[in-house]
């Protein structure tokens, strides 16, 4: 892709080719502002798409032990403490939940639609009219 205002310095025989089949102007402005949607829309999106999953698939137990490991980032000994369990109980528990999330995020990533980029064509689009389908950037 190239920026209208940006002089080419070099340019490989595979870009060349690319170029010639597909060349148009972008601005880079508009290329960035894009980008910068579709990450924080991908990222928000499997956002809670993690927590419908935690939300869904763990008893409140788990899922109030995951948050306390992963999210609050305290020690197995605290958290031991806190569920009145053992250590090797917290971490057959945390084997469990890892196994569950992993097997739900792996069939709703798979098949769920509104996470998947779009296609080439919508991209182009969504960079040359400035519609990022009426959501704003948030930086």
């Amino acid at each position: 892709m190239l920026y209208e205002n940006e002089q080419i310095l070099r340019i490989s025989t595979e870009e060349y080719f690319f170029l010639t089949e597909n060349f148009e102007f972008v601005d880079a402005r508009k290329c960035s502002e894009s980008v910068r949607y579709l990450m924080y829309n991908k990222e928000k999106k499997l956002i809670n798409t993690v927590r419908l999953v935690m939300e869904n698939e763990l008893s409140a137990d788990e899922r109030n032990m995951a948050v306390d490991y992963w999210y609050n980032k305290m020690s197995i000994s605290d958290i031991s403490k806190k569920y009145g369990i053992s250590r090797s109980t917290f971490y057959r528990a945390i084997d469990v939940i890892k196994e569950k999330l992993n097997t739900s995020l792996k069939y709703v990533l798979l098949y769920a639609d509104e996470i998947k980029p779009p296609s080439k064509e919508d991209f182009l689009t969504q960079i040359k009219t400035g519609n990022f389908m009426g959501e704003q950037i948030e930086n």
